[in-house]
C-alpha cells in the first residue's frame, strides 16, 4: 500500500470516529470519562510516576480535567505541551489551568514562557497521557494527523497511557491499513471497563 493510501485510509477512519464519538450520548461519555479517569488514578504508573505530562481535553475528547487535579492534589508535577514548530511539544509546567492561551488548533495550551519548560531530568520517569480518535489491543492509536504526538513518541522513555472509550477501542489499526512504521504504540491503553497493558 502506497503512502497515498494510507493516508486517504486515515482521513477516511478521523472522519468516521468523529462521527461515532459525536453520535455518543452525553451522559455516557461523563461516565465513561469518570470510570477512564478512575482506572488511570489508581494504576501503578500514576502512583510512581513524579510527574504527570497530559494534554488538555477538548470537547468530545476523554476528559483530563480532574486527573489534572488529582496530579496537582498529590503534589506532582504536571505539564500540558505547547506545540512549536517541526512538530514538537514542549511541556510547560503548569500548578493550575488558569493562563492558558488559544493555539491556532482550537487548543488550550501554556504561553510559552521558558521559565516553566519541565526539568529534562523527569521526562524519563514521567507519566504521559496520549489522545487520540482510536486505539487499538496493541496499543496503537490514530490521531488527529498533526504528527506531534508521533514525534513525541519517538524519544519519550517515560510510561504512556492512551485514554479511550470503549467505542473507540479497536481489534487491530493495522489490518485496516491504518499503522505505518512511524506510527508508534502506547505502552497501555484506559478504558471504561480497566487498563488494557500491552
Amino acid at each position: 500500500m502506497t503512502q497515498e493510501e494510507v493516508a486517504m485510509r486515515k482521513r477516511e477512519a478521523r472522519e468516521r470516529c468523529l462521527a461515532l464519538r459525536s453520535s455518543l450520548d452525553p451522559a455516557y461519555r461523563i461516565a465513561a470519562d469518570r470510570d477512564i479517569s478512575r482506572h488511570v488514578l489508581e494504576s501503578s504508573p500514576f502512583a510512581s510516576s513524579p510527574a504527570l505530562l497530559t494534554y488538555l481535553s477538548m470537547p468530545g475528547e476523554v476528559d483530563t480535567r480532574a486527573i489534572i487535579a488529582a496530579a496537582l492534589e498529590a503534589a506532582k508535577v504536571v505539564a500540558l505541551p505547547r506545540c512549536v514548530p517541526g512538530r514538537r511539544m514542549e511541556w510547560h509546567v503548569v500548578t493550575s489551568l488558569d493562563g492558558l492561551v488559544r493555539s491556532r488548533f482550537g487548543v488550550e495550551e501554556p504561553d510559552g514562557d521558558p521559565a516553566t519548560l519541565l526539568d529534562s531530568s523527569l521526562m524519563g520517569q514521567a507519566l504521559a497521557l496520549v489522545p487520540g480518535l482510536a486505539f487499538d489491543r496493541s496499543g496503537h492509536r490514530l490521531g488527529y494527523g498533526g504528527g506531534y504526538y508521533d514525534v513525541f513518541l519517538s524519544s519519550f522513555e517515560g510510561a504512556t497511557l492512551g485514554l479511550c472509550r470503549t467505542e473507540q477501542l479497536a481489534d487491530s489499526l493495522a489490518s485496516a491499513g491504518l499503522v505505518t512504521c512511524l506510527d508508534l504504540p502506547v505502552g497501555a491503553v484506559a478504558t471504561p471497563a480497566g487498563i488494557l497493558r500491552l
